[in-house]
């Protein structure tokens, strides 16, 4: 990807951002590593530990760093204990995160996105979190324009920098949607590109399922929720910030094999698979999931896995596909035969 690394210098205003980024990843690593710390604690010595501390101020922060936060998937478990009152939704687009700092457009690494003047003139000096989007199901569309990092491109005409956060305002979600409703406005009088992500209110757990499928039914990706009460978090993946995707689970017949690297070599790196999808055949690979026995004793070729996976590429392909139950008792066992039987009468 031909992106121009930022040349933003780091300043005075800079530091509370990359404190807390530096707060965050030791709070994680003291949380990951609890009781192997309770266990051996007596054993580290103050100079290990200065150490440590200090190539965490040296090494870990990144010298252009992005302060944008994440949000976490919405698992089944947390919607059961979900006050959906308490939070916008807006639509998840399937586009390329873009950062306005107020002087250059970055992507979430923190490298220059390479656009037309025209595009980023006018954007106001308040920086904009959001979305470089083309439209539901363009991708590789939006990737590809990107990397190409070519300013004359025709395609950037149909581009829009869709809004969904104001990250240098220190007030709640909802005084932040608040301001996006008065700010964003204005900001689209002189760049028409420039568009807020529509938040919305929903009432119940039913409503809010309904409000997904007609998302993905219209080829959308998900479901953002964001709670009102929520501040901006830079460089943190919190859960007040929740992406709600379908998921779905299908079956796929194994035809082979990938090494695996590194950890896993000698061992499987993914099952390579075929199944039929709306009618065509589509053949695709499967790693994750895979458990370390699964790979030193794969399932034979012929054999039929169950899989979830996220929607689809756009080429039909099972997006994030993980196996869930490498037996496959839940699948239709077909034969070889009788799949190649499958494939010749579609």
């Amino acid at each position: 990807m031909k992106l121009v690394k930022s040349k933003q210098n780091l300043t005075v205003a800079h530091i509370p951002a990359f404190f807390q980024q530096i707060v965050g990843q030791i709070l994680s690593l003291l949380r990951a590593k609890s009781s192997l710390w309770q266990r051996r604690r007596s054993r580290i010595h103050a100079p290990l530990f200065s150490l440590l501390f200090l190539s965490l101020f040296t090494l870990s922060v990144p010298a252009y760093s992005v302060p944008l936060q994440h949000g976490k998937s919405l698992t089944p478990k947390m919607l059961e204990h979900l006050l959906i009152q308490e939070y916008f939704v807006s639509e998840k687009l399937d586009g390329v995160r873009g950062y306005w700092n107020g002087k250059q457009l970055l992507s979430r690494q923190g490298y220059e996105i390479v656009a037309p003047e025209w595009f980023t003139a006018n954007l106001g000096d308040l920086p904009l979190d959001g979305e470089l989007w083309l439209g539901r199901e363009t991708f590789q569309e939006i990737s590809a324009l990107i990397a190409r990092a070519d300013r004359e491109d025709p395609l950037w005409r149909d581009v829009t920098f869709q809004i969904f956060d104001l990250p240098a305002e220190k007030g709640p979600f909802r005084d932040r949607v608040a301001k996006m409703a008065q700010y964003l406005p204005l900001l689209a009088k002189k760049n028409p590109h420039v568009m807020m992500i529509p938040q919305e209110r929903i009432e119940t757990k039913k409503a809010l399922q309904q409000r997904l499928d007609e998302v993905i039914t219209q080829g959308g990706e998900g479901l953002m929720l964001h709670h009102q009460d929520a501040f901006y978090q830079p460089y943190i993946r919190h859960d007040q910030l929740l992406k709600m995707k379908r998921v779905e689970e299908d079956c796929a017949m194994v035809i082979g094999y990938t090494e695996g690297k590194g950890k896993y070599r000698g061992m499987v790196g993914a099952l390579r698979v075929k199944a039929v999808i709306e009618g065509e055949t589509k053949y695709f690979k499967i790693g994750s999931g895979l458990k370390d026995r699964d790979r030193q004793s794969p399932p034979e070729i012929g054999h039929w896995i169950r899989y979830r996976h996220n929607g689809f590429t756009d080429r039909k392909i099972p997006r994030f596909a993980r196996v869930v139950d490498i037996s496959g008792e839940s699948c239709e066992q077909l034969s070889q035969q009788e799949f190649e039987a499958l494939e010749k009468a579609i």
